[in-house]
């Protein structure tokens, strides 16, 4: 007998590109949702289709995300945080992902491997002998709380976190610029998927006309 709580192959598809669209948008409205689904799946999605098993994805996936009649939330945060973020994002509008991108979100420890993110790992591993496996742990964590709008004291305090000690004043200085570096270029929950400086760029050309 079939299980009737069991996703269908559509229905799996729909649960990864909700926690891609949770993990890299933290809030994100339906239709937005919609609109990254159709563009890389077919037959298209309807909110009709959507909202009749929202239920049953919910069910499968409550500890990742929450389905409202307007909206789709994180649940890896809680609703201070939400609102939070709710608040930074308005007027603002949707970074459109590629798919291999919100693919890649569908994993909550995924984090974006940029040039900013590359350089951290090495100055730590190379420069300050910090242990790989320690590394790694610490960007996941950093990328997470920069990803949520954690404040910049949150993040600096993973540095006691991992024991991670500057040999000096120069390096500590090196250590919080190339964090900087990073932030600057993380995709956030409050900016809609942008990164600060894609918002700060865009701008500059509006400025520019």
């Amino acid at each position: 007998m079939a299980n009737r709580y069991a996703l269908t192959e559509r229905q799996k598809v729909m649960d990864t590109y909700l926690k891609g669209c949770v993990n890299l948008y933290g809030f994100v409205t339906i239709r937005q949702f919609l609109k990254v689904f159709n563009r890389y799946n077919q037959p298209k999605l309807l909110k009709e289709e959507f909202m009749k098993c929202a239920d049953k994805l919910v069910r499968h996936s409550y500890m990742h995300y929450q389905i409202y009649s307007n909206a789709i939330i994180n649940k890896q945060v809680d609703k201070e945080k939400i609102d939070e973020i709710v608040s930074y994002q308005s007027g603002k509008t949707y970074y459109m992902p590629q798919e291999k991108e919100i693919l890649s979100y569908a994993n909550a420890h995924y984090f974006e491997q940029t040039p900013q993110t590359k350089e951290l790992v090495r100055f730590l591993t190379m420069d300050m002998q910090v242990n790989l496996f320690v590394t790694n742990t610490f960007m996941e964590e950093l990328l997470w709380a920069i990803r949520i709008e954690e404040p910049p004291r949150a993040q600096y305090s993973l540095i006691d976190k991992f024991h991670i000690n500057p040999e000096n004043t120069a390096q500590a200085d090196a250590l919080i610029q190339k964090m900087t570096e990073v932030n600057n270029n993380t995709r956030k929950w409050a900016n809609c998927g942008y990164t600060p400086f894609d918002l700060y760029f865009a701008a500059r050309k509006d400025g520019d006309k």
